[in-house]
């Protein structure tokens, strides 16, 4: 897959799998390409290259169209509608993905204190029920396919806990579920395997969570050097 915008190009040429039952783990630093790719993915911006779902190529498929075949997608930023409640916000994803009203009841059943702040706007939630409710709305079609970006970002530690639980368990279900992260941190005990990104470009396949931890580190070490290098000339 390649995502470009204009003549920068954001994403090059990466390949990568995600099983059912796992979670795949895509870390690289900003600017590295990981948001890119999981819009790619999910068909939120234009992109060549091949997506499959199982042996069904969604290449050409719409993000609406992606979201009801099975693919489900957490963005950076939330993006939530803030001068709404909580209750419209999971009521107008369900219109869109054509959810049944009773999946709303279920997506509030799942993080209970949505239940509790039903009627406050999502603009007045803490950050961690903000991520609560987009998690929420990701899922009110069971999904197959998970897309999770910078999930964790600038939570504390319980809520951390609490969303890797969630993860786990949707793993546990047979979702392949893929996280894109900074780096591992917190969510390294559910990572199964992953990819390290960097400048676009995939530089490195590792089989579990301890090898990827150390190749990022590894590759930032590079990049580390390298601009350290280039400052100095």
């Amino acid at each position: 897959m390649t995502v470009r915008y204009g003549s920068a190009v954001a994403v090059s040429s990466v390949s990568m799998n995600a099983e059912s039952g796992s979670v795949t783990a895509v870390v690289g630093p900003n600017g590295a390409g990981k948001s890119s790719l999981f819009s790619a993915v999910f068909g939120a911006v234009r992109s060549t290259g091949t997506v499959h779902l199982e042996t069904v190529d969604v290449s050409r498929a719409s993000a609406m169209s992606r979201g009801r075949q099975g693919f489900a997608y957490v963005p950076q930023g939330r993006q939530l509608f803030m001068k709404m409640s909580v209750v419209e916000n999971l009521t107008v994803g369900a219109d869109l993905l054509g959810a049944p009203k009773s999946a709303v009841d279920s997506a509030m059943d799942r993080f209970p204190v949505l239940r509790e702040r039903a009627g406050r706007y999502a603009g007045v939630l803490s950050g961690g029920e903000q991520q609560m409710l987009v998690l929420a709305r990701a899922l009110l079609v069971e999904p197959k396919v998970l897309l999770l970006d910078e999930m964790t970002t600038g939570l504390a530690p319980k809520i951390v806990a609490g969303l890797r639980e969630t993860v786990r368990g949707l793993a546990a279900s047979g979702v392949a579920v893929l996280i894109a992260e900074p780096a591992l941190t917190a969510l390294k005990p559910i990572v199964d395997r992953g990819y390290v990104m960097q400048r676009g470009r995939v530089v490195a396949d590792c089989a579990g969570a301890d090898e990827l931890d150390r190749q990022y580190r590894r590759s930032m070490g590079v990049t580390e050097a390298i601009i350290d290098a280039a400052l100095h000339e």
